[in-house]
């Protein structure tokens, strides 16, 4: 909210946490993100992975926390964003994992 983003659908990001309507968004939606979008003239969408997000336990451990504006904000670590990119498969998600494998190896 500080950063002013907002949903893209009408829904509560706290439904994430609800397994029964994730998956049901998952089945009957086919629905990969929950996205928020950004204010006027800043073009970085920010996703949440659904599917992912019924094991935010387990990635959560892994977080990194980056500052943009002076708001901290939890991102997914690399290691684990290549999990994810890799169980997705598509071609984007292919070019992705040679792009972060090339920011690890500078990291």
């Amino acid at each position: 909210k500080k950063l002013k983003y907002f949903p893209r659908l009408p829904v509560s990001i706290y439904e994430l946490g609800n397994q029964a309507k994730v998956n049901k968004w998952l089945k009957e939606k086919n629905l990969k993100a929950f996205t928020f979008m950004p204010p006027k003239n800043n073009p970085l969408e920010i996703d949440i992975i659904i599917e992912e997000s019924l094991k935010f336990d387990a990635i959560a451990k892994n977080r990194v926390l980056k500052k943009i504006s002076n708001v901290t904000i939890p991102v997914v670590s690399i290691v684990d964003l290549l999990k994810m990119k890799r169980r997705a498969g598509r071609a984007n998600d292919l070019q992705d994992i040679e792009a972060l494998l090339s920011i690890k190896a500078i990291v």
